[in-house]
């Protein structure tokens, strides 16, 4: 590690964010923990969260790719990728950009097409027309970025530091010192420059250790599963038996049953359980752009499509309706049965799991460090909820078994990730 490079790389990205010295003294160190209500603790574009940050105006995608990248750059390896990815934009939403003949909240604009066209600028594909350039700058500015910074930021054991919101969010730290159990969510716009990341070893009291250093994809869903479906009903209780009849025998001085009493009817089966809710599909990855310097203790950033809800499981099959009482036995007549209990309900049928995202962004990682491992997953599908149990029957007279478990949601595409090597 040479400090030097460090301090200057600092200098010359506050330098593109616009930042001078004052600008970041007064968050020079950062702490952050999560607490025992929550793990996560969020920075957004407000800039007052757990560390205080700067609110910059962005007025076109020339500026905000000089504050995105900095002094970063590419090679030919990632201009033609960025090129295979412009070739994939929707040529009606180009060709209605260099028209000009087009507002914001348009209903003809196909909103992720636009910002992904102009991401693809940001990270550095400059042979998008100029006429298109100039559309997209009017209908996506002004707006507004948000810069951390400071010269060392902690992360403690459990938490989970999340870079979170519609606008861009900047992180430019001389040094960023991880707990093993630590982790930094970007589920948002953002780009992180790190002179050195450290993630420390686990500690003798507390070995959790977190498999994932910063991981960029859209917010996983909390709860993961969604709901169960509804318990079934019971149904209403089985009719009661006829009342017997009868009649006094004077000459053997007994009662004579007529009509003896009927029996009680049968309970019905308990209604099927619910179905368990289709989990939702999966949020959209945004662009990011990593920029490390010097790594230490082995980190690893993972770039996922948004992974799909997984669909609640079935509601339990309602209970089996009780049978009905024998009918009433006078003096006389055998006494009735009461009816048998309904079988317990069939469990209900698991819901489908949400699909992944199908949305690609660019991850752009630039990777000086040999033990800095970087990877690209397909965004899941969400699992299919389980059937339901099999309601109860008071008399133990067995159920109508469980529907079946919901469908799996499909899985998504993998993101495309690019790295610059230094």
């Amino acid at each position: 590690m040479d400090q030097n490079v460090i301090d200057e790389h600092f200098q010359v990205v506050n330098k593109y964010l616009g930042l001078g010295p004052k600008d970041f003294t007064a968050g020079a160190d950062s702490h952050v923990d999560g607490d025992k209500d929550s793990q996560e603790v969020i920075l957004n574009n407000s800039g007052d969260c757990a560390i205080k940050g700067h609110i910059l105006k962005t007025y076109d995608l020339n500026q905000l790719r000089a504050i995105v990248l900095a002094d970063t750059f590419l090679n030919a390896a990632d201009m033609r990728t960025l090129s295979a990815l412009y070739d994939k934009v929707d040529p009606a939403l180009l060709t209605l950009l260099a028209s000009g003949d087009v507002k914001r909240g348009s209903d003809k604009l196909d909103k992720p097409e636009l910002l992904k066209l102009a991401s693809l600028y940001v990270f550095g594909h400059s042979t998008i027309p100029p006429n298109v350039l100039e559309t997209a700058n009017r209908l996506l500015f002004p707006s507004k970025v948000t810069v951390y910074t400071g010269d060392t930021l902690t992360i403690g054991p459990d938490t989970r530091l999340v870079l979170e919101d519609n606008d861009p969010i900047i992180l430019n730290f001389k040094h960023v010192r991880m707990a093993a159990s630590a982790q930094i969510g970007v589920y948002g716009k953002a780009s992180l420059f790190f002179g050195q990341l450290t993630v420390l070893p686990p500690a003798k009291d507390h070995e959790k250790k977190c498999d994932t250093t910063v991981y960029i994809s859209g917010r996983p869903f909390d709860p993961d599963k969604a709901q169960t479906g509804e318990l079934g009903a019971t149904p209403d209780v089985g009719a009661d038996g006829t009342p017997g009849e009868h009649k006094f025998d004077k000459a053997t001085d007994t009662y004579i049953c007529t009509r003896p009493p009927g029996d009680g009817a049968p309970g019905a089966a308990g209604l099927e359980g619910g179905k368990g809710i289709e989990g939702q599909p999966g949020r959209a990855i945004q662009p990011a752009n990593i920029d490390i310097w010097y790594t230490e203790g082995d980190p690893t950033i993972v770039a996922q499509g948004g992974c799909g809800q997984s669909g609640g499981d079935g509601g339990p099959g309602g209970t089996g309706a009780a049978g009905g009482l024998g009918g009433y036995a006078p003096s006389g007549c055998m006494p009735a049965k009461n009816g048998i209990s309904g079988p317990g309900g069939r469990g209900g049928e698991g819901g489908d799991g949400g699909n992944a995202n199908l949305i690609t962004e660019p991850v752009r990682v630039v990777k000086r460090s040999a033990n800095l491992t970087v990877e690209a997953r397909r965004g899941a599908g969400g699992a299919g909820g389980r059937a339901g149990p099999a309601g109860y029957s008071p008399d133990g007279n067995g159920s109508l078994g469980a529907a079946g478990r919901g469908k799996d949601g499909q899985d998504g595409a993998t993101p495309l990730v690019f790295t610059v090597r230094d």
